[in-house]
């Protein structure tokens, strides 16, 4: 019990640590290949700092996930889970950031929410499968001794 209780703080700090400049740096692609321009760097810290602010939730629980589940999964299935709750948690938080804005606001926000939210999921999978190939980087045989 002990080193699971180990794993769960382990996890959730390295993917929180480790997950929101991931999801900036799939951002930041996708945005220089679509504007097709170099990217800017100018404000990198601002948007580092924000990429934490909207990040560090779904990364930590995702962290938390990977870390319960580190003993009992090989690194390709711990991958898989990671970067599927990544893309699950990152999607929940979307959808009630959009919504609580729209009916805070009363404006259309929700118009966009599938869009938005499958957006928002893909970087939280790909930030969890990153994530998870750095946390399950032992083989089984070494951690069930």
């Amino acid at each position: 019990m002990e080193h699971r209780n180990k794993d769960i703080l382990k996890g959730m700090f390295l993917y929180a640590l480790a997950g929101p400049p991931v999801g900036l740096l799939c951002v930041v692609g996708v945005v220089a290949v679509s504007v097709g321009k170099q990217a800017s760097w100018d404000g990198i810290w601002l948007v580092l700092f924000a990429s934490y602010l909207a990040g560090m939730i779904p990364a930590s629980m995702t962290g938390m996930v990977a870390g319960l589940l580190r003993r009992r999964y090989r690194r390709m299935q711990g991958v898989a889970i990671s970067a599927l709750a990544g893309a699950v948690f990152s999607a929940a938080l979307s959808v009630v950031v959009i919504v609580a804005a729209a009916l805070l606001q009363g404006s259309n926000l929700h118009q966009h929410i599938v869009t938005t939210t499958a957006i928002i999921a893909t970087i939280g999978g790909v930030a969890g499968a990153v994530c998870g190939i750095i946390f399950f980087n032992r083989r089984m045989s070494s951690l069930q001794g």
